[in-house]
């Protein structure tokens, strides 16, 4: 009886041993929704380097790679890599950057790309790549919130929104087309160019990438980490 005892415990351990592995095994990842509740999976861009998981947090100034993967039947990760919509554009790495510095840009985030041929450097600089969404800490007027937009750490929620975009004057928020009933009598979804975030083109072209899901069809996506923003 002992013995069964003693078996039975460690097969329990070896289970629950699995399932926390297993756990911290899931890769980091932004992924892509064709529905505004983000139950429906598009895409799947993995953010990998430096021991990122799922559930970690993200840390500030490092360069994590970015890579476009197929998706299983299972809305899970295909190890099949998908080809970039538009040859040579496109986010290759990321960098998020968070102020830490006393005032009312404490907590902020920027998440920075940059494509295959441009440098990202573990530091706290922009430098050659190009800022695609700020997530603010607390004094946003909510649409830009990091808690309304990435991870809420009250609720423990990973948000359901599209990609958080500027407006070349200085202000951001979510891209709103696609969490309204602005479409049209084809069921499109509304095209905005100043706030397309699929739209893909070079930095120095003019048309930077305002999204790491760029493409001619990936207008206006919900999308969901299920990683954490860097903290102070």
């Amino acid at each position: 009886m002992q013995a069964f005892v003693f078996y039975l415990l460690l097969s329990q351990a070896a289970a629950l041993k699995f399932n926390e592995d297993d756990a911290k095994g899931d890769v980091a990842a932004v992924t892509y929704y064709d529905d505004l509740g983000c139950n429906s999976v598009e895409r799947i861009y993995t953010v990998e380097k430096h021991g990122l998981n799922a559930g970690e947090t993200a840390e500030s100034g490092k360069c994590y790679r970015v890579e476009n993967h197929n998706v299983k039947a299972n809305d899970k990760v295909d190890a099949a890599h998908r080809a970039p919509e538009v040859a040579g554009d496109g986010t290759a790495q990321i960098k998020f950057i968070l102020t830490c510095t006393a005032g009312v840009t404490k907590g902020d985030v920027l998440m920075v790309s940059y494509e295959a041929d441009e440098a990202c450097v573990d530091d706290g600089a922009v430098g050659v790549g190009n800022v695609l969404s700020l997530f603010d800490e607390s004094t946003g007027a909510g649409a830009q919130r990091t808690a309304d937009t990435w991870f809420n750490p009250v609720s423990g929620v990973y948000m359901c929104t599209t990609d958080v975009h500027g407006n070349g004057g200085g202000q951001w928020g979510i891209n709103r087309a696609h969490n309204t009933a602005e479409v049209d009598a084809g069921g499109q979804r509304a095209i905005n160019a100043e706030n397309d975030n699929h739209l893909c083109g070079r930095k120095g072209a003019g048309g930077a990438t305002k999204s790491i899901d760029c493409g001619a069809a990936r207008r206006y996506r919900n999308r969901r980490f299920n990683f954490k923003p860097p903290k102070c």
